[in-house]
């Protein structure tokens, strides 16, 4: 007998329906890059990289409108596909019978190996809690380099910059300039 869609459904929630509260708490102010954005630019492109079921693109997509074009990238079906995340969207009261605010579109790859969106893409680029699923994470940061703007913004909720975690997590990731070590937060 296959598991209850609603029984797994809720059982992950907790893991795949974080929202732009997290976000906030987690990276910094995504919404107000966003809003910075609108000054320049009738139209702002967002990618989440890990986005479950799209909390936070639902919730950015209902705070804006047709004004952002919202992107999520899971790494499988599983993870939180399109029906998923429609679903999601409508048990959490973030959309509507017709699907408006329109749905993030919603690609499936492994971020390090290569985004499928062109170079200079994405305004706002942001991940809440993937980075420890990120097997490559310097491919990680030349993907996020590669897809985002000149004048575009990543959002990063890097685990090395926890500081509940034990020191030894905190150099998983070691950047080197001019022979020296680079803080993961510079």
């Amino acid at each position: 007998m296959s598991p209850d869609p609603d029984e797994r459904y809720l059982r992950k929630l907790p893991f795949r329906g974080r929202g732009l509260d997290d976000l906030a708490r987690r990276t910094g102010g995504v919404v107000a890059d966003i809003e910075e954005r609108f000054a320049r630019r009738d139209r702002v492109r967002v990618l989440e990289l890990g986005c479950g079921y799209g909390t936070a693109l639902l919730e950015l997509g209902r705070r804006f409108g047709h004004r952002v074009e919202l992107h999520g990238v899971n790494r499988e079906p599983g993870d939180g596909d399109a029906e998923a995340i429609a679903r999601h969207g409508r048990r959490q009261g973030l959309l509507g019978p017709d699907t408006d605010p329109p749905l993030p579109a919603i690609a499936f790859a492994d971020v390090a190996g290569g985004l499928p969106y062109p170079a200079d893409h994405f305004d706002v680029v942001y991940s809440q809690v993937a980075w420890l699923y990120f097997g490559n994470k310097i491919g990680v940061l030349c993907e996020i380099a590669r897809v985002l703007a000149a004048d575009g913004i990543a959002r990063i909720d890097a685990d090395e910059l926890c500081p509940r975690l034990p020191a030894e997590y905190r150099r998983l990731v070691e950047i080197w300039r001019d022979g020296r070590i680079v803080q993961f937060a510079e």
